[in-house]
């Protein structure tokens, strides 16, 4: 049900000299998402405590950030894609500081601009609800085997979706093609050489989760994160800022543990070969957790994956809806790919080649990313 790889390159708390990625999550520029979110209305998302959970699994406590209520959303990629088209609208308009008041009176009389991107659902969502918010206009392509619902969702949000008889990766440069054709913006949450900038701005709006969890915590510190690692922006984000944490206050850098479907498991086959470069899987890449189905690593993400993750593991969906049920008990509303780390969790503990990965006694933070 689980392969984990432990990473042999790990070297915790490394901060790229030669990569800018970190320079995004410095806390200045998380500040500036937190309080454009605010001028939004938006308020912290829970961080749950999950004390049978723990208690029944000899650990020390468990903490659960839950993401589905963010902005009516039901999923984290609303912080991603919001910030991210505030960023590329404020330079449109030739804004350098901004919140929701200023963009939008900025925004009168301007012509709508035309979003596209390639999704597996949630973050289709969120761009398409933030055009619609913005006064914009999206496009949006989805692989085959898309929700019905989703689709649905995105469509009654005022944008176009099309669902392609493509995988996701084949899916992104089709997205990419058409965006170029149609002289359209391209609002992907996954990098490639000479594409960075905006799946930068992405990733910096996911960093205001762990803003939210620093603010939350209190007595808490995580010996192990557990993180969903689809193309690996999610993760990433995390990790750094909790590397950049872990040094402001020179205490020790949790052990962070990446959660991949089985089918789509480009993080861990990119650990595995050691070789310092990410790795594309191929195939169709099905699994329920379609929000993690994704063959080729974010390459803004791989630096920091490759560097700080202790280990990498792909999953059964066996365990991600075991994951929905453990998080059902705790009246917590989650989907399979918002729920694998519970399941994760559970099985790990309760295996005796794995329960030596997460250690008794130790504190563990969990996402639930969607539901």
């Amino acid at each position: 049900m689980v392969e984990v790889i432990l990473n042999k390159a790990c070297m915790p708390g490394k901060v790229l000299k030669d990569n800018s990625v970190f320079s995004l999550f410095e806390p200045d520029k998380i500040g500036k998402a937190e309080k454009f979110f605010h001028s939004m209305g938006h308020s912290p998302t829970p961080l749950e405590e999950l004390s049978d959970l723990s208690a029944r699994l000899g650990l020390g406590r468990i903490l659960l950030k839950d993401e589905s209520s963010f902005m009516g959303l039901g999923s984290f990629k609303g912080r991603g894609g919001i910030w991210a088209m505030a960023n590329i609208l404020a330079q449109k308009v030739g804004l350098r500081e901004f919140d929701l008041s200023s963009l939008q009176s900025a925004l009168r009389g301007i012509s709508p601009a035309l979003f596209v991107t390639a999704t597996d659902g949630n973050h289709g969502k969120a761009i398409a609800w933030a055009a619609r918010f913005f006064g914009q206009e999206a496009r949006i392509f989805m692989p085959r085997g898309a929700s019905a619902n989703i689709v649905e969702e995105v469509e009654k949000l005022g944008a176009q979706c099309q669902v392609l008889n493509l995988n996701y990766d084949d899916t992104v440069r089709k997205a990419q093609n058409y965006a170029v054709r149609e002289a359209a913006i391209l609002l992907q949450d996954t990098a490639w050489p000479g594409y960075e900038t905006f799946p930068g701005l992405i990733m910096q709006g996911y960093g205001t989760m762990v803003a939210e969890i620093l603010g939350q915590m209190e007595d808490f510190w995580p010996d192990y994160i557990l993180l969903q690692a689809g193309v690996g922006s999610f993760a990433a984000s995390f990790m750094a800022g909790f590397i950049l944490e872990s040094n402001r206050r020179c205490i020790k850098i949790p052990r962070f543990i990446s959660l991949e479907p089985k089918n789509a498991a480009c993080v861990l086959e990119s650990v595995k070969a050691n070789d310092g470069n990410s790795h594309a899987v191929a195939g169709d890449l099905e699994t329920d957790m379609t929000g993690l189905s994704c063959g080729e690593v974010s390459q803004l993400a791989w630096p920091i994956l490759r560097d700080n993750l202790f280990a990498a593991c792909a999953c059964s969906d066996e365990l991600a809806h075991l994951g929905i049920n453990i998080l059902s008990d705790e009246k917590i509303n989650s989907g399979p790919s918002g729920a694998i780390g519970a399941g994760f969790l559970d099985y790990a503990r309760k295996n005796e080649v794995l329960r030596q990965l997460v250690g008794s006694s130790s504190n563990i933070l969990l996402v639930s990313t969607e539901k």
